[in-house]
């Protein structure tokens, strides 16, 4: 992601050296390069987890989605949690998702001021998009379709509307599938691709 002044912020993972852990699971960092691409600020995340997503606001905000490979994941404990940073990467604040997720988050964005977020369906779930403030505050979420669980795209138009793309996962056979919310995360239209 760019902010206003042209600096890029990534979200990178690596196997930690030493750690007893399959190599499937990572350390994720935030890198900031200013418009030159010099390194100008990082930040660990910590815990054993994988950053999945990253989104800026218009204040420059940064926000990750981090999973923690160490959460059993059930209705009640996501194991997905949602940090915020400053542009420099100093001050932090977190939450853990509210709604179900198997694991991590497909793609976020920051529209009207609002966070949206696309979640993981796992077996027997379902993908969603969920809305939060930019405080990190759970404000609403919609479920995709019974067999589409994993999230392969989320953008916004001119209006407000919010497009969340479903794919099906595994085994499942059914067309991938676009939604059109309104900004309220009401449902207008489902289209497969």
């Amino acid at each position: 992601a760019v902010d206003s002044s042209g600096n890029v912020f990534i979200v990178v993972q690596s196997t930690s050296a030493g750690k007893a852990i399959p190599a499937a699971f990572y350390d994720s960092a935030i890198l900031k390069r200013d418009s030159s691409g010099a390194a100008s600020a990082s930040v660990v995340l910590g815990g054993d987890g994988s950053g999945t997503a990253l989104a800026l606001d218009t204040s420059n905000n940064v926000y990750v989605a981090e999973r923690d490979v160490n959460v059993t994941y059930t209705t009640n404990s996501t194991g997905v949690r949602i940090a915020k940073f400053n542009s420099s990467l100093l001050s932090k604040s977190t939450v853990t998702l509210a709604v179900s997720t198997f694991g991590a988050v497909g793609n976020m964005l920051i529209s009207n001021g609002f966070l949206y977020v696309q979640n993981w369906g796992g077996a027997g779930q379902v993908g969603s998009t969920s809305k939060y403030t930019t405080g990190l505050v759970f404000v609403s979420s919609i479920a995709a379709a019974a067999v589409l669980n994993a999230p392969s795209g989320l953008t916004v138009d001119g209006n407000g509307n919010i497009y969340s793309k479903f794919s099906p996962f595994g085994a499942q056979t059914a067309n991938e599938t676009i939604y059109k919310y309104t900004p309220d995360l009401a449902a207008v239209t489902a289209r497969d691709v």
